[in-house]
């Protein structure tokens, strides 16, 4: 009677656990973005400027921003207002692979009258990610607006424009 080799046995187990995680993986990161833009309207209050855009209005106005901000950029994005949130929807490359993302922020208004987005989302193709560590990734790997700043010390990630 043959005995059996459990080290062998145990290797190529071990190869099909990393085989179905790895393809898992790269199924949901270049899978569909889930994306819920929805924003509630804002309230009206003193401001220095006061300025009545509806959201095709934001919408038309950013995008005309970045597409001159991301000319000759890697990565392409597009930020959008919703009913609910406010979104950042774009694609990069990672390991030569298009992959689409979404990142959600709650838009609130300070006392200063600058908007303060609160990240509240990341989906990587059909991956959630810890918001934590992509702000960080985020503020030290890529080139933003200067008048964009992150902090994601705060236990809330915001993100929030100047």
């Amino acid at each position: 009677m043959k005995q059996r080799n459990w080290y062998k046995l145990l290797f190529w187990l071990l190869l099909a656990v990393n085989v179905i995680g790895i393809g898992t993986l790269a199924v949901k990161a270049t899978g569909p973005v889930k994306v819920g833009i929805e924003t509630p309207a804002p309230k009206p209050t003193d401001s220095s400027v006061e300025l009545l855009l509806n959201r095709s209005q934001v919408n038309t106005l950013s995008a005309n921003y970045l597409n001159r901000f991301l000319k000759n950029r890697q990565v392409k994005y597009e930020f959008l207002v919703g009913k609910q949130y406010a979104t950042v929807v774009g694609t990069t490359k990672f390991m030569g692979v298009q992959v689409k993302f979404a990142l959600n922020f709650v838009p609130e208004r300070t006392d200063e009258g600058n908007v303060l987005l609160r990240a509240k989302s990341l989906s990587v193709g059909q991956l959630k990610l810890p918001m934590g560590y992509v702000m960080h990734y985020i503020a030290k790997n890529y080139d933003l607006p200067t008048w964009v700043t992150l902090n994601p010390k705060k236990t809330d990630h915001p993100a929030g424009s100047e």
